[in-house]
């Protein structure tokens, strides 16, 4: 992501590019290049996006990988095709997967189109030459010529931030530590334990810092629970 797009020595590999807008104005916000970067790619050929999560198509990538983030090195399948997830927190973009169909073969241009919602992606092969019909059919088959096929990838959309609480008494006070995945803010709840009277109750916004952040409150001994609400 974001390296140099002044050198063009890998003629048509292709590349994708983020803009975000603020009222009437846009700006770049991401350059996003494959894995593999190679002479030819197409990388860019088709593009999606959902939220945070961004999916380019290289129908031109040429290794005989199979699945998701296999090896991107071989390029014995020529025209085979691929696909790259993206997903981005706060501004930053990271490659999330690299996609290959499950029955990779020369000349099936996986990657031709894509389209993306939430954590589902869905990549098309208008090369791809087997005569199954329906869902799920026989991929070994190659008597049906460029019929194509589509394939459903799931769990590829962000990953969720993590967050964890411990609790102990420190002298009159309770004191909550929190843990979890740098940079991200969280709204600090409680309630009573006590079934009927079991409100969450706002108690303070924090930000994940790189160690430990520690927060005290008066003691009451009242037995409560406590939960994190991710504020994205």
């Amino acid at each position: 992501m974001n390296g140099d797009g002044s050198n063009d020595s890998a003629g048509g590999s292709g590349a994708a590019y983020v803009f975000t807008r603020t009222g009437t104005n846009w700006t770049q916000e991401a350059y996003l290049k494959a894995s593999n970067t190679e002479a030819g790619d197409s990388f860019g050929w088709s593009v999606g996006l959902s939220g945070d999560t961004a999916v380019v198509g290289a129908w031109i990538e040429s290794s005989e990988a199979t699945g998701v983030n296999g090896h991107q090195s071989d390029n014995s399948a020529a025209l085979a095709g691929a696909a790259y997830t993206f997903t981005r927190s706060g501004t930053n973009w990271s490659q999330r997967a690299y996609l290959k169909a499950s029955n990779t073969e020369t000349n099936d241009q996986f990657g031709w189109s894509v389209a993306v919602s939430g954590d589902t992606v869905m990549v098309g092969a208008n090369g791809e030459d087997s005569n199954a019909t329906g869902v799920n059919g026989n991929q070994a088959n190659n008597s049906a010529t460029e019929s194509g096929a589509a394939y459903i990838f799931t769990g590829l959309g962000p990953i969720l931030p993590e967050l964890r609480l411990t609790a102990a008494r420190n002298g009159d006070l309770l004191q909550l530590t929190a843990t979890g995945t740098t940079n991200t803010q969280w709204r600090l709840e409680s309630r009573d334990a006590v079934v009927g009277n079991n409100a969450w109750q706002p108690l303070t916004n924090i930000t994940i810092g790189p160690g430990p952040t520690v927060i005290q409150q008066p003691l009451d001994f009242t037995s409560r629970f406590y939960r994190g609400v991710w504020l994205p």
